[in-house]
């Protein structure tokens, strides 16, 4: 018997396509074909901390949204924690136990990352595993996260839960990408952002003071309703249309500073209509939390980054 690699089942030795998922074995060989030209790699097969940290976050947000509307429907105060914890609690045992039942073999949070979990035998999960091994996540949390932390020392990477049940919670097989390309570190870009971003409130700052300078010094007093209608409309401008026109240009301001730039994934020059619509995504970005993303993808990709096709690279300016 031996494991298929996309769908996880286990199968006759004898056989080189498996029955359920089609997968051929002598595509296998291509992982790791090594030449001058490509080399391909397999990717670390057993998830770690960040992977499952991120994806943990990611199902933790959507079940207390989850949580919160049903609160709000049964009009229960969800400061009431004797009864919204609970309420959560049971969401995010059942819906992450039916869930690793699916094809995605996993949560949410580890469809969008890429983790899948299986049994001991590297199959899937039956519905009365997937239910103990979320029941004891309880565990993880009654030790303080220690239980948790267990996937960062046990060597194919299990958490207190995993261990108690025999799960693996295992990444997809993927080739290497060959090219070189320098992705802009994590800490880069937050700095650029925020660079940005405080540049953009003093820039608001200013033009707010344009109707109270008008009316300090009565000037054009019957039109000041029409001032301050203007001065919005330059702060909505400067809010929204910074950032794209800069990067479609010269870069912004923070990316000068941090030397990062921002392309398509193909290397062009990105198009001032698909960087407005990166702009109009951050605030998505922030409030399902797909800025972790860049965490855990190989180009560092935030969830903005990959619905625009677009990237980030380092050491760009010259």
């Amino acid at each position: 018997m031996r494991g298929c690699p996309k769908c996880g089942r286990m199968i006759d030795l004898n056989l080189q396509v498996c029955p359920y998922c089609h997968f051929e074995f002598e595509k296998l060989n291509d992982f790791f074909i090594k030449s001058k030209e490509n080399q391909f790699i397999e990717d670390e097969k057993y998830a770690g901390l960040v992977k499952r940290t991120v994806a943990g976050l990611i199902d933790i947000y959507i079940i207390t949204l989850i949580t919160f509307i049903i609160c709000y429907t049964l009009k229960i105060s969800i400061k009431d924690y004797i009864i919204s914890i609970p309420i959560f609690s049971f969401l995010y045992i059942l819906i992450n136990s039916i869930l690793e039942r699916t094809s995605w073999r996993g949560s949410l949070g580890k469809k969008i990352i890429g983790i899948k979990v299986f049994d001991k035998n590297e199959n899937p999960e039956t519905f009365g595993i997937a239910f103990f091994r979320n029941l004891a996540k309880i565990l993880n949390v009654l030790t303080l996260g220690i239980g948790f932390l267990m996937c960062t020392v046990t060597k194919k990477r299990q958490a207190l839960n995993d261990i108690i049940v025999n799960t693996y919670v295992i990444g997809n097989l993927k080739m290497a990408d060959p090219d070189e390309t320098d992705y802009a570190k994590i800490y880069k870009r937050l700095l650029s952002f925020i660079i940005d971003l405080g540049l953009i409130v003093i820039l608001n700052y200013l033009i707010s003071l344009i109707p109270h300078y008008t009316e300090r010094y009565n000037v054009v007093t019957d039109y000041q309703y029409i001032i301050e209608d203007i001065t919005i409309l330059l702060s909505l401008i400067v809010t929204i249309f910074y950032m794209p026109f800069m990067q479609s240009r010269y870069g912004t301001i923070g990316e000068k500073i941090t030397k990062i730039k921002v392309i398509k994934i193909n290397g062009n020059k990105p198009g001032i209509f698909r960087l407005l619509i990166r702009m109009i995504l951050i605030p998505i970005d922030i409030i399902t939390l797909g800025f972790l993303l860049c965490l855990v993808t190989r180009k560092h990709q935030t969830l903005k980054d990959i619905l625009t096709k677009t990237i980030v690279v380092d050491k760009y300016w010259k």
